[in-house]
């Protein structure tokens, strides 16, 4: 088992014996919850669509060929 959903079904727990539960709190949570996850999905949509332009395009041959082009002596070269 996950450790957050352990650790969410015990919040979970203590707000049941402590009279704090309620549906409206527990809805809000999940949809809460739901936009967070959506907006997270989104960036790495929007990262990977970018990374595939951006290969597709040819430029990172591009930068490739800028550094591998420059004249540097073999001292200077990280191994």
């Amino acid at each position: 088992m996950e450790a957050a959903a352990i650790g969410a079904f015990g919040a979970l727990i203590v707000l049941i014996i402590n009279r704090g539960f309620s549906w409206s709190i527990f809805h809000d949570s999940v949809v809460n919850t739901c936009r967070m996850t959506a907006m997270i999905m989104w960036i790495f949509f929007g990262a990977l669509l970018f990374q595939h332009i951006y290969s597709a395009m040819g430029a990172a041959e591009m930068v490739d060929s800028i550094f591998t082009g420059l004249e540097v002596s073999n001292r200077t070269r990280s191994s």
